[in-house]
């Protein structure tokens, strides 16, 4: 081998030559005559000959065959040029598919070239396993239902199916002229978020799942689920992308009829008066429930019947176990409970009534799949009818009493025969023959208010006038009480327009109130003012006061019926107060710090001026 004579100082370089000697790859030196001045063992295997034969040798004359090939023209160009190329070709002198580096230099050019026939035989096998892959893909793509496309590693449209035009309307060969066609039918809603997405599948490899919607030729238009993955060959290379479209029109219009029947659904069971709860069976677990049934049990709507801290009683008291609530009874017996009256006690410590229906929903095949249960919150209805019954018994006792006076001194007076008796026992009876006709009059006033009855003769008047006449009539009593009354001056007119002698009632109600809740010793203070388009009148007490919790029914007939028999009364003036004033467009409010602080009731009428009521 020391006779060869190198190309380049490089084959001169010893260890550089030992290198050579020992790599696999084919390298051989050419000098600028084409002559051979240096092939290694790899290269002398490859053309089978001595390499002592090749040194000198013109490679054209001793491979005449290679003359005008491929490797001919790259050679040439790099001696000429001085460019070093890179190439690969079939080698006819060799038979073999050949990857060749050609490295030009003053003395010739060096080639490195390996065989890679099994490579090209391997990347071949590959082609054609991916060629027939393609050929199955597209025979599938062709017959499905889906618009399916295929993109190059660069992106350009290479197969779209045949079912684009049942799905856009438009055939294949408009997109395959076209590519941007797919792009426009976007529907402009939706395009500048479609075409992100797009932007993204671009630079990634991942699968991408999307849905939108496209303008259909026919100009309708259609929901599409897009699905994007990449296509790797068998030799792992990037082979482009694929994308899946199907047409979820219908899917999407049902979603869009559920969503809208589960909103209508939500909307009804929310404007329900009565509390609502839907359970799975047999799990339990509540599915539905509405605003109302969170406010009866002053909880957001629990997970199931006993998943919040609310205690339920039987109305003897006696507390329900777990298994004996409604909505349990229904899921696990199937049983069908009608106004079951549920006493509850919520988390904040109040008390409600309610009355609990619950029964078990079935699907066709008649199998239970769901309980409802219907809860009524009827505590102000029971307190409303446990109100009447005292009322009723007040009633009796209030109108029994002038009664009796009324029979037994008519009958004292007919058995007398002395004017001065007779005069006394006919002032008694006038006494209380006037209490029972206040008590009528207070009945018949609140039962005209109540179904909207009263008539007002509206008239122009002076609030300030009927309150002075009011304090007027109402010294007496307020002496007899103990209390001392005022009345705070006022400069001006405070018109109104009212009913005189209905609001008259309504002032006297609110000093009468004042004066019997007030002590011996104790004031009552009336005042009257302007304040911008009303006038207002508002009666202050340093009586008893009212607690907080009954502040709110003061005004509420049957709700706050006074039980001191010293007091006496029904208990109607506020609730008629109230009545008179609504029907003139006021309002009366109530108002104490508390038991024991006094009270302030205040009156407030629009104020009547140039002929009109502001």
């Amino acid at each position: 081998m020391n006779t060869h004579v190198p190309a380049s100082a490089a084959a001169r370089s010893v260890p550089v030559e030992g290198v050579l000697e020992r790599i696999t790859d084919a390298v051989f030196a050419l000098d600028v005559d084409w002559r051979f001045t240096y092939v290694n063992p790899a290269a002398a295997r490859k053309f089978d000959i001595v390499p002592d034969k090749l040194i000198g040798q013109v490679i054209w004359s001793l491979f005449p065959e290679a003359v005008g090939s491929d490797a001919y023209r790259q050679y040439h160009h790099a001696l000429t040029t001085g460019e070093s190329v890179k190439f690969e070709t079939f080698c006819d002198v060799l038979h073999i598919w050949a990857r060749e580096r050609v490295y030009p230099s003053q003395d010739g050019l060096t080639v490195c070239f390996t065989d890679m026939t099994a490579e090209r035989q391997t990347r071949e096998q590959q082609n054609a396993l991916f060629t027939e892959q393609e050929e199955r893909y597209r025979m599938v793509a062709d017959y499905t239902c889906d618009l399916e496309y295929w993109l190059d590693p660069d992106y350009t449209l290479k197969y779209i199916s045949p079912s684009s035009e049942r799905i856009t309307g438009y055939p294949a060969a408009d997109f395959l002229a076209d590519p941007m066609l797919l792009e426009r039918i976007i529907h402009p809603e939706d395009r500048r978020r479609v075409w992100r997405h797009f932007q993204q599948e671009m630079k990634s490899f991942e699968t991408f799942d999307l849905d939108f919607r496209i303008i259909h030729r026919d100009g309708g238009v259609r929901w599409i689920n897009h699905v994007c993955r990449p296509v790797y060959g068998a030799d792992g290379a990037f082979r482009g992308r694929r994308g899946s479209n199907r047409d979820i029109t219908r899917r999407k219009n049902m979603e869009t009829e559920l969503e809208r029947e589960r909103a209508l659904q939500t909307a009804v069971l929310d404007q329900l008066p009565v509390g609502v709860l839907i359970a799975e069976v047999p799990s339990g677990r509540v599915i539905r429930g509405n605003a109302r049934m969170a406010h009866i049990v002053r909880h957001p709507v629990p997970n199931t019947e006993h998943s919040c801290n609310i205690q339920a009683f039987h109305p003897n008291g006696a507390p329900y176990d777990a298994e004996e609530m409604p909505l349990a009874r229904v899921i696990a017996d199937g049983e069908t409970i009608l106004n079951e009256e549920v006493h509850i006690q919520t988390e904040d410590g109040s008390s409600r009534v309610t009355l609990v229906s619950a029964l078990p929903v079935h699907n066709r095949a008649g199998k239970a799949i769901a309980a409802v249960l219907v809860s009524h919150d009827v505590t102000a209805i029971k307190e409303i009818d446990h109100a009447k019954d005292e009322f009723l018994a007040i009633l009796s006792h209030e109108l029994k009493t002038p009664l009796t006076s009324i029979l037994g001194w008519s009958e004292f007076a007919l058995n007398q025969a002395s004017g001065e008796h007779l005069d006394q026992a006919m002032a008694i009876v006038y006494r209380n023959a006037r209490r029972q006709q206040r008590l009528i009059d207070e009945l018949l006033d609140m039962s005209r208010l109540q179904h909207r009855r009263m008539d007002c003769v509206m008239a122009p008047a002076d609030l300030g006038r009927l309150t002075c006449q009011a304090v007027g009539r109402a010294m007496d009593a307020a002496e007899k009480a103990g209390v001392t009354l005022t009345l705070s001056p006022f400069c001006r007119a405070l018109p109104i327009f009212a009913d005189v002698s209905r609001l008259a009632v309504c002032i006297d109600h609110l000093l009468s109130n004042g004066i019997k809740f007030t002590p011996s010793g104790g004031t009552v203070s009336v005042s009257c003012r302007q304040a911008g388009g009303k006038v207002v009148l508002i009666v202050r007490d340093t009586g008893r006061g009212i607690t907080p919790d009954v502040l709110p029914t003061v005004f509420t007939p049957f709700l706050q019926v006074d039980r001191d028999e010293a007091v006496g009364g029904l208990g109607l003036g506020l609730a008629i107060v109230r009545g008179v004033v609504e029907l003139h467009h006021g309002r009366v409010m109530a108002d104490s710090p508390g038991p024991g602080q006094g009270s302030m009731f205040s009156l407030e009428l629009p104020l009547y001026a140039n002929g009109k009521a502001t």
